[in-house]
């Protein structure tokens, strides 16, 4: 009897170690009334206590991108300044600009105006004191290329010298001119759309008049120009 009173005590000790442990565990467990079942009854869906503290990211804030720096930026580039530089330097526009093939040919342009100015502002002095050494004037000699020449021709290499000597400092005014403006055209065109939706077609086309007795519904040939931007 006493082997069989304890096997019976040590099974309802278990019976009851067992079902306590159940409930400890169903306690612990919450419960998310959110979703239901079919018919429209609420169902109870258990979350797991290791669950509970696990913290979710929220995927929907936005992701910083990366700018990347550009290598130059055009939205500061100052025409004016452009102007004002290349007014006091030639080319130094230029170099504002960023356009280094321009400067060579600046300065080759002034380098053969000037030549050419000082070239024929000597010729002239020569001729024209020749040409006074042969109207007796003091002071003046003849120069030795205008030895066997009369004065009439002295005169005419004179003018000739002078007319270069002024032509000369047009093309020296006319090159610092245009270093100026396209300093200022140049940084103007700096954000100029230059891409592929630009361009221009030139075709064929006819057109037809209102018809006349004489020639009727004869086309008139013509060109078509169109320009896409």
């Amino acid at each position: 009897m006493r082997i069989l009173e304890r096997t019976i005590s040590t099974v309802f000790t278990a019976v009851l170690f067992f079902t306590a442990c159940g409930i400890q565990s169903v306690y612990a467990q919450k419960p998310d009334t959110t979703a239901t079942q079919r018919g429209g009854r609420p169902q109870t869906i258990v979350i797991p206590d290791s669950l509970t503290e696990t913290t979710f990211s929220d995927t929907t804030a936005p992701v910083p991108v990366p700018v990347k720096k550009a290598k130059y930026d055009f939205r500061y580039h100052s025409p004016k300044k452009a102007s004002w530089m290349s007014a006091a330097l030639p080319s130094l526009g230029q170099f504002y600009n960023r356009r280094y093939w321009k400067p060579p040919i600046i300065y080759a342009a002034l380098g053969v105006s000037i030549y050419f100015l000082v070239d024929n502002q000597l010729k002239f002095m020569e001729a024209r004191n020749s040409y006074r050494a042969r109207l007796n004037i003091a002071g003046f000699t003849v120069a030795p290329k205008y030895t066997n020449l009369s004065a009439e021709q002295i005169l005419a290499d004179r003018d000739f010298y002078r007319t270069n000597r002024d032509y000369s400092i047009i093309a020296i005014a006319a090159v610092y001119a245009l270093n100026v403006i396209d300093a200022a055209v140049d940084a103007h065109l700096r954000t100029f759309d230059v891409g592929d939706d630009l361009s221009m077609k030139i075709r064929p086309s006819f057109r037809f008049n209102t018809a006349t007795a004489q020639n009727g519904f004869a086309p008139t040939p013509g060109i078509a120009w169109t320009l896409k931007f």
